[in-house]
C-alpha cells in the first residue's frame, strides 16, 4: 500500500506492505529515503511538525505493533519530525503543458488531447444488486438492536455477478472493526477475513462489495467525505463491479423503518485511488480532495 510522508521539507511516497508493522514502515522509510530510522519520530497527529517535544507522540512508537491495528491504511498521511534538514523532491509530476518551454506554442486540439477530466459517469456497471434475506436482516437487527444505530458498523459482501452485471449478495462478513457515529475503520487482510475468504471461494462466491450502517445521528448528507473515499477505495480492490449497501435508520411520526441503499463510485475513482491522490478533509466531511481539486458530497 502506498503511505504519504509528511515533513517539514515536503511531502513523499513509499510502497510498504499493508500486513507489516510499524518497524516495517521504518526499515522501508530508511531504504527509500536514506535516513536513520532512529533518528525519526512518527505519528498519524498532524501536530507532531511543530512539537518541540515529539518524544510526546506514542501512537507509532511500537515497532512490533501491525499498521492495521495501528490504523494505517493505504493513502493515509503519516507525519515525520527528524533533527536534520533535508531535500525533498515534489511528488506532484509536471504536467507537459507545465513543462514546455517559454514561448512554445500548442493547437486547441493539442490541449484538449492533454486534459483529464472528471466527468460524470451516465451508466453504472452494475445493473441491480440483490442481498439474501436472512443475511441483509442479521446484520441489520444487531445494528439495532445491540447498537440501536449510535454507531457505524460495516461488513464485506461475498456473493455472484452475472454478464448482465447483475450482482447478488449471498454473505456478509463482519471483520473486528472500531468505530464511531462518524467514522469506521474494519481490519483488514487478517488471517480471520483469509479464512472467509477460502470458505466463499469453496462455495462458489468471491467479494462483490462491503456495506456499513450510518449512525443515527442528526446529518444533512447523503455519504460523507470519508465514505466516498472509503467507497472508492473498495472499488478499486474489488472491481467495477463492485457495490456499496448503505444502511440508515428513518424515523418519523409514525415510527422508524431500517433503509437498505445500493451505490456505487465512478470508474474514475480507481486510478485516482490507487495513486493515493483521493483523501478527505477530516475538518470538512463533506469535502474530498484530488489534489487541488474539491468535490462535495451530494447533499
Amino acid at each position: 500500500m502506498i503511505i504519504r510522508l509528511r515533513s517539514r521539507d515536503g511531502l513523499e511516497r513509499i510502497t510498504v506492505d499493508a500486513a507489516g508493522t510499524v518497524g516495517t514502515l521504518r526499515q522501508q522509510i530508511s531504504s527509500d529515503l536514506s535516513m536513520s530510522r532512529d533518528n525519526v519520530t512518527l505519528s498519524k497527529d498532524q501536530k507532531l511538525l511543530l512539537s518541540k517535544t515529539p518524544e510526546q507522540f506514542k501512537d507509532l512508537s511500537n515497532n512490533k505493533l501491525r499498521l492495521k491495528q495501528a490504523g494505517v491504511q493505504h493513502g493515509d498521511m503519516i507525519y515525520m519530525q527528524y533533527p536534520f534538514e533535508r531535500t525533498v523532491q515534489s511528488v506532484v509530476k509536471k504536467s507537459v503543458f507545465e513543462g514546455r518551454g517559454f514561448g512554445a506554442k500548442m493547437t486547441v486540439e493539442q490541449l484538449i488531447a492533454k486534459q483529464t477530466r472528471i466527468e460524470r459517469q451516465e451508466e453504472s456497471h452494475c445493473a441491480s444488486v440483490s442481498f439474501d434475506k436472512h443475511a441483509a436482516n442479521m446484520f441489520q437487527s444487531y445494528v439495532q438492536s445491540a447498537l440501536a444505530f449510535s454507531i457505524k458498523r460495516g461488513g464485506i459482501l461475498y456473493g455472484n455477478k452475472d454478464e448482465e452485471g447483475n450482482v447478488t449478495v449471498h454473505a456478509i462478513y463482519e471483520p473486528p472493526q472500531e468505530a464511531s457515529p462518524e467514522t469506521l475503520q474494519m481490519e483488514r487482510e487478517t488471517e480471520e477475513e483469509m479464512r472467509a475468504d477460502f470458505i466463499a471461494k469453496s462455495l462458489g462466491m468471491e467479494k462483490v462489495g462491503w456495506i456499513f450502517t450510518q449512525s443515527s445521528k442528526e446529518r444533512d448528507y447523503i455519504m460523507n467525505s470519508e465514505e466516498i473515499s472509503q467507497m472508492a477505495a473498495w472499488q478499486d480492490e474489488v472491481g467495477e463491479h463492485c457495490v456499496t449497501g448503505v444502511v440508515s435508520l428513518a424515523v418519523s411520526d409514525e415510527g422508524s423503518d431500517v433503509h437498505f441503499e445500493a451505490f456505487q463510485a465512478g470508474i474514475v475513482s480507481s486510478p485516482v485511488v490507487s495513486e493515493a491522490l483521493l483523501k478527505h478533509a477530516p475538518l470538512k466531511m463533506l469535502c474530498c480532495c484530488v489534489e487541488s481539486l474539491f468535490f462535495t458530497a451530494a447533499h
